[in-house]
C-alpha cells in the first residue's frame, strides 16, 4: 500500500497467489450498510407498528395509521431489496475467488 492512504483500501486474507485482497471505501460502506439493514429491519418494523398500534387503538383507523402500517412494511420490503440488491452487485463487480479453485468436497482443495 505505498502511497496509497489507509481509508481508501482494506486489506483482507491472502487470494490465489498470496496477495491480500483489497476491498475499496465503497464496498466496506455498502458491507456495514448491508449488516446494518438487518437490525433496521427489525427495529424499524416493530417501532413504527407499535407507533400505529397506540395511535390507532385510541382513535380511529385513519390514514394516519395506515401509512403507519405501510411504513412498517415498506421497511422490511426496502431491506430486503437493499440486501438482495447487494449481493447480485457483488457477484458481478467482485466475482468470488474461489471460483477459480474448485473445492472438494472432503474440504480441501485440488493440487495445483
Amino acid at each position: 500500500m505505498q502511497g496509497d492512504s489507509p481509508d481508501d483500501e482494506l486489506e483482507s486474507g491472502p487470494d490465489q497467489r498470496g496477495a491480500p485482497v483489497r476491498w475499496p471505501l465503497c464496498v466496506r460502506i455498502l458491507a456495514v450498510c448491508y449488516v446494518l439493514s438487518l437490525a433496521v429491519q427489525m427495529v424499524g418494523f416493530l417501532l413504527v407498528g407499535a407507533a400505529a398500534f397506540l395511535y390507532g387503538r385510541r382513535r380511529d383507523i385513519d390514514g394516519w395509521v395506515l401509512g403507519l402500517v405501510l411504513a412498517g412494511s415498506a421497511t422490511i420490503v426496502a431491506c430486503t431489496a437493499f440486501r438482495f440488491w447487494f449481493r447480485r452487485w457483488g457477484r458481478t463487480h467482485y466475482p468470488p475467488q474461489a471460483a477459480a479453485r474448485p473445492v472438494i468436497r472432503g474440504g480441501g482443495t485440488p493440487p495445483p
